[in-house]
């Protein structure tokens, strides 16, 4: 048994190992991304004002950019962003492309513009969302969510495997958490992968299993017996139906219905079929620093309430997933928690390294054996 789960083992590390680094670096660099892209454009660096212009005008401002795009949705300026950012697509049926446009809150004017996802311009302005494609499609295109939730599969099952051919007797467990002094190269490479994947175990399986469900939330979700939690709603019966409602008069009704203490995250605007604003609203009092979601979907032309979702109407099941994505980046725990995420990306770099020395010198040895016993 153990000698099939070390020969196993080896293959899932040696055949996706590669790719657990990559994630793993690409991981560390996206847990500090809104610093690092206002770091690389200074002109992202904007003081924030009490100041603020209507969002018409910034959406107006916006679309004077790109006119021939259709105006996907605006996520307004947060504590990690002091500049709102207004996202385009192809279409209203297509968001294979997406485009950011920045805009100053407190003037309305265009700060920046650029192509975000996906994007491969290894540029000061475009780093960033550059590295967010790569590690999002990983080079596989349309392919790439179900191959981030294979690797995702098959990284757990490598971290289990190899925390049950670790696992001590009670007499050894200190030497087992400790790096040796003055040992060999190769004693050192053992220590190495054998410290760095205990310790970082329990923040490397958990990026690894909300990695997975982020991949694929679907299947995840049927798995469960969960039922699909995103607002798909049919086109109401008012719909096309009279003038739609402007954009003021939504966001004053969106906001009072939902309490004063939730701030506004983000607008999409009704497309394709759906013929609904959608109003995201963060309440702080869940999910740790990073807050819940309140979802409202309201009629464009009625303006009244279609839909709404929250942390406390969900199930516990709902709950749980939505706690995935704030504990991949990070943020569920704020600065501490994407520093813990940044630390860890570089764990496979030193578990794969350090796993072909040992790979390398044991297939060395046993070479060696086998020559000697020639006759």
């Amino acid at each position: 048994m153990r000698s099939w789960l070390v020969k196993t083992h080896r293959y899932l590390a040696l055949t996706v190992g590669i790719f657990f680094v990559f994630l793993g670096l690409t991981g560390s660099i996206l847990a500090f991304y809104p610093e690092l892209d206002r770091l690389l454009n200074p002109n992202l660096n904007i003081r924030s004002s009490e100041k603020i212009q209507s969002l018409d005008l910034v959406l107006n401002n916006a679309k004077s950019v790109f006119p021939d795009k259709f105006l996907h949705s605006v996520f307004l300026a947060s504590d990690s962003a002091s500049f709102h950012q207004v996202w385009f697509t192809p279409s209203d049926k297509d968001s294979s492309l997406m485009w950011e446009v920045m805009v100053d809150p407190a003037t309305a004017e265009v700060i920046g513009h650029r192509q975000a996802v996906p994007v491969y311009e290894f540029t000061r302005e475009n780093l960033v969302n550059t590295i967010y494609t790569l590690h999002l499609l990983i080079f596989v295109g349309s392919l790439s969510y179900i191959f981030l939730g294979i690797c995702g599969v098959f990284l757990l099952m490598t971290l289990i495997i190899g925390v049950w051919l670790w696992w001590p007797t009670q007499k050894t467990l200190l030497l087992s958490l400790s790096l040796k002094k003055g040992a060999s190269s190769f004693r050192r490479a053992f220590d190495l992968h054998r410290v760095f994947g205990v310790y970082g175990f329990a923040v490397i399986f958990i990026i690894g299993v909300s990695g997975t469900y982020l991949a694929l939330p679907e299947q995840v979700q049927s798995i469960l017996g969960v039922q699909d939690e995103r607002p798909r709603i049919t086109v109401s019966a008012s719909a096309g139906k009279g003038e739609s409602q402007d954009l003021g008069s939504l966001l004053s009704h969106a906001s009072s219905l939902v309490d004063e203490r939730l701030k506004m995250k983000s607008v999409w605007m009704p497309r394709g079929s759906s013929n609904f604003w959608r109003f995201t609203y963060i309440d702080p009092t869940n999910i740790g620093y990073a807050g819940s979601e309140v979802i409202l979907m309201l009629d464009a032309q009625s303006g009244t309430l279609a839909r709404s979702m929250s942390y406390e109407t969900d199930s516990g099941i709902q709950r749980v997933l939505r706690w995935q994505l704030p504990l991949h980046s990070g943020k569920a725990f704020g600065f501490w928690g994407r520093t813990a995420v940044f630390c860890s990306g570089f764990v496979p770099l030193v578990l794969f390294i350090s796993g072909v020395i040992i790979w390398r010198r044991k297939r060395a040895v046993l070479r060696h054996n086998l020559t000697s016993n020639l006759p």
